[in-house]
């Protein structure tokens, strides 16, 4: 079973919370700087999301995990604003405060916009990016007649939860279902809407080449929100980027398969240090 520990911290005044795995250095938990010399892996989750959705791969051997929610999101607080530039903000700060000096963002869904948005604000914190369904760097559009619907999620759980279920379709568990479905509904009110909002707004086109490090996206096949069309995009879009499609998930492959993301996973960071493997079959 994975170790990890949950935890907030105050960031620019709102109340953040994270999950965190593996090492770290100084008397408690994220006292000090990441002990390890490998990168830290960042999970970002999307939107109606919070790190329960990186709960089933929080173990990364030999690499420190952070997950935290964003604000507007899951159990920290709130702000008076849906924005993707902000959500990234407050990211990058909270990465400072945590003496994060390079890491591997992980962004699914929503959560990409964000990551992009880092990597092209700020190339040398990020060692590489992992692309789990992602927004594409033009933004994503929720057509006018869906908003009635997006609104009615706020105070709908049982709507909620089949929503939930209908975007990732190889997820089985109730209960993880139930859990997601309950921390969703503490997102912000006007986030639900916002959110949907921010991702109409966002672009990062024609800024992609400021990141010159490796890009990862992963695609479901089964995704009914992000086509594979739009995966080849973000791809395409990054002087290193590369696709890699899997054929029996949805929108969320950490929870719907996360032993195959984890192999995924375990490639690409082998591949950006590969003296590492070497070491540990020493």
């Amino acid at each position: 079973m994975t170790s990890w520990r949950e935890q907030a911290r105050h960031v620019d005044g709102v109340e953040i919370h994270w999950r965190e795995a593996g090492p770290r250095s100084g008397p408690a938990a994220g006292a000090g700087p990441v002990s390890s010399n490998l990168p830290t892996i960042v999970y970002v989750h999307g939107n109606t999301g919070c790190n329960l959705w990186f709960e089933p791969v929080m173990s990364v051997p030999g690499y420190t995990v952070l997950a935290p929610d964003l604000p507007n999101f899951g159990l920290s607080g709130h702000l008076d604003q849906a924005d993707i530039g902000v959500y990234a903000d407050y990211l990058q700060q909270f990465l400072r405060d945590m003496h994060v000096e390079r890491c591997v963002l992980v962004g699914h869904s929503l959560g990409g916009a964000v990551a992009m948005r880092v990597a092209v604000d700020d190339p040398g914190l990020v060692a590489a990016l992992v692309l789990i369904d992602s927004c594409p760097p033009g933004g994503l559009v929720t057509p006018e007649e869906h908003y009635p619907l997006i609104e009615q999620f706020r105070s709908d759980p049982a709507l909620m939860q089949r929503a939930l279920s209908g975007v990732c379709p190889a997820l089985d568990d109730t209960s993880m279902l139930q859990r997601l479905t309950q921390r969703a509904l503490r997102m912000n009110p006007i986030a639900f809407a916002g959110n949907a909002r921010a991702l109409a707004r966002f672009s990062v086109e024609g800024q992609t080449g400021r990141f010159p490090g490796p890009v990862l996206v992963i695609h479901g096949s089964r995704d009914t929100i992000v086509t594979r069309e739009m995966a080849r995009e973000t791809a395409d879009a990054f002087p290193r980027g590369r696709l890699v499609p899997v054929e029996h998930v949805g929108h969320s492959i950490t929870l719907e398969d996360p032993a195959e993301f984890l192999k995924i996973l375990d490639r690409f960071l082998t591949s950006l240090n590969p003296g590492t493997a070497d070491q540990e079959n020493r």
